[in-house]
């Protein structure tokens, strides 16, 4: 049984759209490339299709299919197409020969297409996440002023906290070194703990009236007041899917 969200088919869709206008444009000009469907042609449609649900997963279309990227899954198939597969010469009508496939520049384009897409991919990553947190930051400087106001209520509070509300991914949670070698742009463990530290001492824990709920936003409350960076913080597993739940209750 394959695995995968609804995102991953919205990836699918649009890959499929600039490949389909791509092959379109190349038939007007008269190239012999096929690649809706065609054989020879089958990498680099997948390092096309790879490169294009990069852009998506970087605007946040993050579609899995197994739990992996798209884009990655693409780009394993296009290499794995390319460098396994054994072609046979084909005829090139240009040339009026047959031509033997994987050439020079052949080599030259998928492995420069891979490496730009997995450079922009790191690139946009980052200043997807800065922009995400920056956001969050925002709806949190909201709650403070509301607060300096007197305007803030109940109700507004919890609307600026699902704003507020921020979930990083596995890797600056649980590998936050290979985070900063990978995104040093984006944002810190110090910027996550006091971000949470900030809403979640705003929060009156006795109002969350799930227990389950109750306890593991105790556990990240704690676990926030007593770090200041990754070194002495210690991540409740759950706790920011609990935080989520908290706040669609009450929003």
């Amino acid at each position: 049984m394959i695995v995968f969200n609804f995102l991953a088919i919205a990836q699918a869709l649009i890959a499929v759209l600039v490949v389909g206008a791509l092959h379109f444009l190349l038939q007007l000009f008269g190239l012999d490339v096929d690649l809706i469907g065609g054989t020879y042609e089958a990498w680099a449609s997948l390092l096309i299709i790879s490169f294009v649900s990069m852009i998506t997963e970087t605007l946040g279309l993050r579609g899995r299919i197994f739990w992996l990227p798209v884009w990655i899954l693409a780009m394993a198939g296009s290499l794995f197409m390319f460098y396994t597969w054994n072609f046979p010469p084909r005829y090139d009508y240009f040339k009026s020969e047959f031509v033997e496939l994987n050439t020079v520049p052949e080599h030259v384009t998928v492995l420069l297409g891979s490496t730009l897409t997995i450079y922009l991919f790191f690139k946009r990553n980052a200043a997807y996440w800065r922009k995400k947190f920056q956001k969050a930051s925002e709806a949190m400087a909201g709650i403070r002023h509301m607060e300096q106001t007197g305007e803030l209520t109940t109700q507004q509070f919890w609307a600026n906290a699902s704003h507020a509300y921020i979930d990083p991914p596995f890797l600056f949670l649980y590998a936050y070194w290979l985070w900063k070698i990978l995104f040093p742009n984006s944002f810190t463990d110090f910027d996550f703990i006091i971000h949470y530290r900030d809403l979640l001492s705003r929060i009156d824990m006795e109002s969350i009236t799930k227990s389950g709920q109750r306890e593991y936003l105790n556990s990240f409350q704690i676990a926030v007041n007593e770090a200041d960076s990754f070194k002495d913080y210690n991540h409740p597993g759950g706790s920011l899917k609990r935080l989520a739940n908290a706040i669609n209750d009450k929003v």
